[in-house]
């Protein structure tokens, strides 16, 4: 009989320990209920904590286990947990985000519940470009940290969020610069005479006359019509002074996707592109008009001997 009586005894206290917690405390004034974290947000963050507690892997104090009774029957057990994830789906909407990524508390999310801090991660850019901003979509009413970062947060609103992270294309400073100099390019040489060197700050890249594919020069000289025109001259026809030369390079790209600043005699080139081949990049275009200096005259001057 006392072996039974022992049993019983045992198991009203296993049955008692599998019980809910009781929170006879107010709800102090300062918190809300859901709010089990006490972050001043419900979120799903408070449903894993409450899920921890309930299987015996979180222990509550007595301000989280008044906050834990979400449905305020005074105790805290499954049911709580169930009306709390109800809550969070309920008021959960939808966030999304192009050229990046949004999380909180370091999972990645494609919706919240309003009030959630969220976290924006921008897409690294493409070749030669760099973050430029986030663009919020019209409709979302949300205010980001720092919309030039390309890490920010917002704290999540009851509607729908949509944000873009957007690019720009690196600056002059940042891609490198590539001087060319011409030299031999003067009145009575020729284009046979031309030699071409190349300075490049391009990170890692560098250009020498063996990435040269084709040269091309061509005179520019006005029409009859008051218009202008080019007219395609040899190697070995001499440069005429006071005359536009339009110059024509095609070089190597050597891996660039975008252009960098080019110079050519110190001066900027007309036009300076990358040409792509089914949508490949292949070459650097670089068209540049040059100008001969005007002849000079020589003049004899004879002293009579007079005043």
């Amino acid at each position: 009989m006392k072996k039974m009586i022992f049993s019983i005894l045992l198991c009203l206290c296993m049955v008692l320990a599998l019980c809910p917690v009781t929170a006879f405390a107010d709800v102090p004034p300062d918190t809300i209920i859901g709010d089990i974290n006490l972050d001043g947000t419900v979120t799903k963050k408070d449903a894993i904590y409450l899920q921890n507690y309930l299987e015996g892997l979180e222990s509550f104090t007595d301000k989280q286990l008044v906050v834990a009774d979400f449905n305020g029957d005074g105790v805290v057990n499954y049911s709580d947990l169930a009306n709390l994830q109800s809550y969070l789906e309920l008021l959960a909407s939808a966030i999304t985000v192009t050229n990046g990524k949004a999380t909180a508390c370091g999972t990645e999310i494609s919706e919240a519940a309003e009030g959630t801090r969220v976290t924006l991660t921008a897409d690294s850019p493409p070749d030669a470009m760099v973050f430029d901003k986030w663009i919020v979509g019209s409709g979302s009413n949300v205010t980001l940290a720092d919309a030039n970062s390309a890490t920010t947060t917002f704290t999540m609103s009851k509607d729908p969020v949509n944000v873009a992270a957007t690019y720009k294309p690196l600056s002059a400073s940042e891609t490198g610069s590539l001087a060319i100099t011409v030299d031999g390019f003067e009145v009575g040489k020729t284009p046979d005479n031309c030699t071409y060197t190349f300075e490049s700050t391009i990170p890692d890249v560098d250009f020498s006359a063996d990435d040269i594919l084709s040269v091309k020069w061509g005179k520019i000289f006005d029409n009859e019509e008051g218009g202008t025109e080019r007219e395609e001259i040899s190697e070995t026809e001499t440069f005429e002074a006071d005359t536009v030369y339009q110059f024509t390079m095609d070089l190597d790209n050597k891996g660039l996707n975008t252009a960098p600043a080019v110079t050519v005699n110190g001066m900027t080139p007309e036009s300076c592109i990358i040409a792509t081949s089914n949508g490949v990049p292949i070459q650097l275009q670089i068209y540049c008009e040059l100008v001969t200096p005007m002849e000079q005259s020589q003049y004899t001057v004879t002293y009579d001997g007079g005043e």
